[in-house]
């Protein structure tokens, strides 16, 4: 919890593997979709880092949603 700018940060975690990484990135695209009542516009931005073998997406909403800012990471060996 960051008071000072009033928000809070909630985070899960799930094992993700290679073989399931487009599974999950699919998964969380359909819980921004159920979430969120009027989105105007849902931008994807890839992150890669191959030499840390680290992947992920950034979901940056727009419209009318509690958390504007989604992102998924896995570190392609045990997260």
């Amino acid at each position: 919890t960051y008071p000072k700018w009033g928000v809070t940060i909630y985070c899960s975690g799930a094992a993700i593997t290679p073989a399931t990484l487009s599974a999950a990135t699919d998964e969380c695209r359909e819980l921004i979709r159920r979430s969120v009542r009027d989105v105007h516009a849902v931008t994807e931005q890839a992150y890669e880092n191959p030499d840390a073998r680290v992947y992920g997406v950034l979901f940056r909403i727009e419209g009318d949603s509690p958390a504007p800012i989604r992102f998924m990471l896995t570190d392609s060996a045990a997260h």
